[in-house]
């Protein structure tokens, strides 16, 4: 998602808005707690 999103506004010039790196941020760091949870 990090990857789409950095070649996608290096690629097709997008703008990368602020909801969507919050967003990705709050995946990421829901990801990595239920992986921690886990272990």
């Amino acid at each position: 998602m990090i990857i789409t999103a950095a070649l996608g506004s290096f690629r097709l010039a997008e703008k990368v808005h602020l909801g969507s790196i919050i967003g990705t941020v709050i995946i990421i760091f829901g990801l990595y707690t239920v992986l921690w949870g886990k272990s």
